[in-house]
């Protein structure tokens, strides 16, 4: 596989990235719900169990990659499953 395939490269945006939540827009919100370490090869496909009552789900990202010059979250899809 070449690198730029890889799933070191393919997930590097996203790493360090935090789930949050909050019943206010207030940014940033301060609970946190996860908070992926920063310094493992990301899956494709990654599940994160977030138990908490919220209003408002936050994907935060504060990491920079080497080139960029500002922090950058790179998410295809996102699903949010509740309960009533």
């Amino acid at each position: 596989m070449a690198i730029g395939g890889s799933a070191y490269y393919s997930t590097i945006r996203l790493r360090g990235y935090s789930i949050r939540v909050s019943n206010d827009s207030g940014v940033p919100p301060s609970a946190i719900c996860y908070s992926d370490p920063g310094n493992v090869t990301l899956q494709t496909v990654i599940e994160n169990e977030c138990v908490a009552t919220a209003h408002y789900v936050w994907f935060y990202q504060t990491s920079k990659v080497n080139y960029e010059k500002s922090p950058m979250l790179e998410i295809c899809e996102v699903q949010i499953f509740g309960k009533h």
